[in-house]
């Protein structure tokens, strides 16, 4: 017997033997937050201001790692952070209770100020909203000097006519190692996340990809 269960379909909970349902209008599955009406998913997790707070790097290192995406919807934002928080280890070593200096301080508190913003960006439960047809895996890797990334997006077809939809899958951004490297030694740094995150995303995908040879970096 089901204690409680979410469904989107009205015929689901005739059909089982549920003690009980949820009425709720969002509920969070795995970390996201699962909008049920608009069956969208968002990060909400850690993305809530705090106030009177003395900022020191455990601080930083607190509200980065209490923001939870592992799909990474927002990496791009929250890498930004990680970079901060590399450059304050390498001009102050891990001096974790001392408070920053105001330049820093004041870095961290514009990132902060973008953090409700985080909650705004949805993204559809379900890859397709309509039957389709040739689906393929395109992944995409790129490095700047502080960051490495890697995106994964399928591309399908819809049934009986031509049109095209792309839907995010997951994205994953590194920040680049203490020690400088070259920019293309963090190309292949790009190239092999991409590759294993793509090799993650088949071994996760319940519906069959009929190509996922696509692999776009820089050479």
């Amino acid at each position: 017997t089901l204690c409680q269960t979410l469904s989107l379909s009205r015929a689901f909970f005739p059909a089982v033997k549920v003690r009980g349902s949820s009425t709720s209008v969002a509920s969070h599955v795995l970390g996201p937050k699962w909008y049920h009406v608009a069956d969208t998913l968002n990060v909400s997790r850690g993305t809530q201001l705090k106030e009177n707070w003395t900022i020191t790097q455990r601080t930083v290192l607190s509200v980065v790692s209490a923001v939870f995406d592992p799909l990474g919807l927002v990496a791009l934002f929250t890498v930004q952070a990680r970079v901060l928080l590399k450059e304050i280890w390498r001009l102050h070593g891990q001096q974790w209770d001392d408070p920053l200096p105001e330049s820093i301080r004041k870095m961290f508190l514009d990132w902060c100020s973008g953090l409700p913003e985080q909650q705004e960006l949805f993204k559809p439960r379900a890859f397709f909203p309509l039957p389709f047809e040739e689906i393929e895996l395109h992944m995409f890797g790129d490095s700047s000097q502080e960051v490495f990334s890697a995106v994964g997006f399928l591309r399908a077809k819809c049934e009986g006519n031509d049109d095209t939809y792309l839907s995010f899958v997951v994205g994953k951004a590194r920040v680049a190692p203490m020690k400088a490297m070259s920019i293309p030694k963090l190309e292949l740094q790009a190239s092999l996340l991409a590759t294993r995150l793509k090799q993650k995303i088949i071994d996760a995908l319940t519906i069959e990809v009929r190509s996922s040879d696509h692999l776009h970096v820089d050479r």
